[in-house]
């Protein structure tokens, strides 16, 4: 690679092919091996290199976030700090669509139908693009800001049955989402935790710790019929998230998974609050707001 000419040399090619570069590779870095993809007409060239740096060690956890995943909000974080789920997808299926029905009506094999074919591709690509610049800023602030990160563990597949929000949740890509916090809270040296996939993080009084029942979707807020609470749903999953993880950590922040857990929550003084939270993504949830809204919203749930 030609970094200061913008160019790289690839094996049976006699001339350097002109390249733009996202980024500059470490000093003293190894090339391993390249990889050449072709998406929407456009070739990418990924390295694969060594840059003989020791891995980064486990800081010592001063923060703590849980992280809850929803369709009305993306991610709720334990901090108060909402980021808005985006419809990516949705904005340009009707575009999306045309394009498809375009394409159909084309003779296989003809130059316009390949010509059409780009445009398809070109579409699919902006949606994926849009999609992967947002999750990366989403996971890029969260790994920046806590030391210990605490997420739920999604079967996506078994929610993707559901046919009225398959497409919505096929949009939010938690598990890419998840992806991009592990590999960067590694880089960092952060820790990161998913939590056993039974953990009824909606149904327990993240301030009492009883267990107030399975809700229905449409159900946002409740009000706990042990110590009266008014509570935001999302927000209270998050919370029990991030206790639930605290409890896997013993004295040298070690991780130790403890099933009998399961259903038990304590309180935590640990990033428990948004003040002094930064966000440049999403934006924080006024819990004083939400907290003294009418408490006979849900009569039922308050009756237990």
């Amino acid at each position: 690679m030609d970094l200061g000419n913008n160019q790289v040399k690839l094996p049976k090619f006699k001339e350097a092919i002109k390249a733009k570069f996202h980024r500059h590779l470490p000093t003293n870095s190894i090339v391993k091996q390249g990889f050449i993809s072709c998406v929407a007409d456009k070739y990418y060239l990924s390295i694969s290199y060594e840059d003989n740096e020791p891995e980064p060690k486990p800081t010592t956890i001063k923060k703590a976030v849980g992280l809850d995943m929803g369709l009305e909000s993306l991610v709720i974080a334990s901090s108060g700090v909402l980021y808005p789920y985006k419809k990516f997808f949705q904005n340009l299926q009707t575009k999306l669509t045309k394009a498809q029905r375009r394409l159909s009506k084309k003779l296989k094999g003809s130059s316009n139908r390949k010509k059409q074919a780009k445009k398809v591709a070109q579409i699919h690509a902006s949606i994926r693009n849009s999609r992967e610049d947002y999750l990366h800023k989403i996971s890029n602030e969260i790994t920046n800001q806590y030391d210990l990160i605490a997420v739920e563990t999604l079967k996506v597949r078994n929610l993707v049955k559901n046919h009225k929000l398959a497409k919505s949740i096929a949009n939010a890509s938690w598990s890419r989402l998840i992806s991009l916090l592990e590999y960067k809270a590694g880089w960092k040296g952060k820790t990161l935790i998913k939590i056993d996939q039974y953990f009824p993080s909606s149904q327990i009084c993240s301030t009492c710790g009883s267990n107030t029942g399975k809700k229905p979707l449409p159900i946002r807020n409740f009000i706990c019929p042990c110590c009266q609470t008014y509570h935001h749903r999302d927000l209270n999953a998050s919370i029990n998230i991030r206790n639930y993880a605290l409890g896997m950590l013993d004295e040298r922040h070690a991780i130790k998974v403890d099933k009998t857990r399961v259903g038990i929550t304590r309180s935590y003084a640990c990033g428990d609050s948004a003040n002094g939270a930064v966000t440049k993504y999403g934006y924080i949830l006024d819990t004083a707001s939400y907290g003294s809204l009418k408490q006979e919203a849900h009569p039922s749930l308050a009756g237990g």
